[in-house]
C-alpha cells in the first residue's frame, strides 16, 4: 500500500514538474478556463458550500507549466473570482466578515502551496537534470571504456599477428635449413656407415616435429578473424591440438551456432583457447569438455574440466580471466566461471543473438 501512495506521489510530482509540450499561451489559456469553470461552478453551488479546494489543479499547473509569479497571479486571481460570485450570489450587498475571512485564509494557503511546490519542482529539475548530466557521463565513460577494450583486444591482435608473422618466416624458415643440414650430414654419416647416422636421423624428426608445432602455433597467433560458419571446425582443431598433448578433450555442437561476423567468431575462439590453456596449465585437468550450442536466443560456449576446480589463487590476472571477460564484454556476451559438482571448472559464455537483444 505504502509502496502503491510512494509511486502515486511521484507520478503526480512528475506531472506537475514536467515542462508543458504546449506553448505558454496554450497553457496559459488551459488554466484561465479550468478557473473560470470552476468559479462558475462556485458560484451555481450554495454560498457555504466552498469549492476552493478545486482550484489547487489550475494553481499547481501553473506553477509546473508557467512558474512561481504567474502561480501567484493565478492565485489571487481564483479568490478574486469566487469573491465576484459570492457577490453577484448576494444580489450586490455587502459580504459577511465570514465569506472575507475564508476567502483570506484560503488565500495564504493557496500561497503556501505555490510556494511549497514552486521549491519542489525547481528541486525535482535540478536533480533530474544532474541525473541527466551522470547519465551522459557514465555513458561517456562506458564509451570510452570500450574504445579502450577495443584498443586492447586490437593490439593483443596485432601483437599476435606479428608474432605469428615471425614464428612463420623466420623460426620456421631457420628449422627448415637446420633440417636440411642435418639431412646432408645424416646422409654423410650414412654412406660413411657411422652408426651415428641414426641419431642423426633421430635429430631430424625432432626438428620436423619441432616445425610442424610452430607452424601449428603460428596458425592459431594468425588467426585474427574467423568465418562464423568455420567457428565449430575451428574450436574442434583446437580440441585436437589439445587431445595430442595428452588431455583427454571432447568436443561437441549442436543447434544454429553461427555468430555474426568473423570478429565475434574470433573472440569465442580465443575464450574457448584461453579456457583451455587454463585446465592445462592452471587447473590439473585429465579432461575437458567444450560444447558450443545454439538456439533462437543465444549461442553458448561451454569449457568444463575435471580439474583442482576455482581459489583465490587462480582467480588472479595470471589466470587470464579479466581478458576472458574483457573478450566476452567486447562481443555483448556474458561469461561465467564457477565450480562444478566434481570441483572441476565451468567456463560458460554466452551471446545473445541480435534480435533477441533488441527484443
Amino acid at each position: 500500500m505504502n509502496a502503491t501512495m510512494t509511486g502515486s506521489s511521484d507520478w503526480i510530482l512528475t506531472q506537475f514538474a514536467r515542462q508543458a509540450s504546449l506553448s505558454r499561451h496554450q497553457a496559459l489559456g488551459i488554466v484561465v478556463a479550468m478557473i473560470l469553470s470552476i468559479a462558475l461552478a462556485d458560484y451555481l453551488s450554495e454560498i457555504r458550500l466552498s469549492l476552493a479546494i478545486f482550484y489547487f489543479v489550475p494553481i499547481l499547473l501553473a506553477v509546473g507549466w508557467l512558474g512561481t509569479r504567474a502561480a501567484v497571479a493565478v492565485s489571487v486571481a481564483s479568490i478574486a473570482f469566487k469573491l465576484i460570485g459570492d457577490v453577484f450570489e448576494l444580489s450586490g450587498g455587502p459580504l459577511p466578515f465570514w465569506i472575507w475571512w475564508n476567502a483570506a485564509s484560503t488565500l495564504v494557503v493557496l500561497l503556501l502551496v505555490v510556494w511549497v511546490c514552486g521549491h519542489l519542482i525547481t528541486l525535482y529539475r535540478e536533480l533530474e537534470q544532474r541525473v541527466a548530466e551522470r547519465t551522459r557521463e557514465i555513458l561517456m565513460l562506458s564509451q570510452e571504456r570500450r574504445r579502450l577494450e577495443r584498443e586492447l583486444l586490437n593490439a593483443s591482435a596485432n601483437e599476435r599477428n606479428l608474432m605469428g608473422q615471425e614464428l612463420h618466416d623466420e623460426i620456421c624458415q631457420h628449422l627448415v635449413g637446420t633440417t636440411l643440414a642435418a639431412q646432408v650430414l645424416c646422409q654423410r654419416l650414412a654412406q660413411q656407415q657411422n652408426p651415428l647416422a641414426q641419431d642423426a636421423q633421430a635429430i631430424i624428426a625432432l626438428i620436423e616435429t619441432g616445425i610442424g608445432k610452430t607452424r601449428q602455433l603460428a596458425r592459431g597467433l594468425l588467426l585474427s578473424e574467423i568465418a562464423p560458419e568455420q567457428l565449430p571446425e575451428r574450436i574442434n582443431d583446437l580440441v585436437d591440438e589439445s587431445s595430442s598433448s595428452g588431455l583427454a578433450c571432447r568436443f561437441s555442437h549442436a543447434g544454429d551456432v553461427a555468430v555474426a561476423d568473423p570478429a565475434t567468431a574470433a573472440q569465442l575462439y580465443r575464450i574457448a583457447q584461453e579456457a583451455l590453456r587454463n585446465a592445462v596449465r592452471h587447473a590439473g585437468a585429465t579432461r575437458v569438455d567444450v560444447t558450443l550450442a545454439g538456439d533462437r536466443q543465444n549461442v553458448s560456449l561451454v569449457v568444463e574440466d575435471d580439474g583442482h576446480g576455482l581459489s583465490q589463487e587462480r582467480s588472479g590476472s595470471g589466470m587470464g580471466l579479466p581478458i576472458m571477460s574483457h573478450r566476452a564484454a567486447y562481443i555483448g556476451a556474458s561469461l561465467s566461471i564457477e565450480r562444478t559438482e566434481r570441483q572441476g571448472t565451468r567456463v560458460v559464455c554466452v551471446l545473445p543473438r541480435a534480435g533477441a537483444a533488441e527484443a
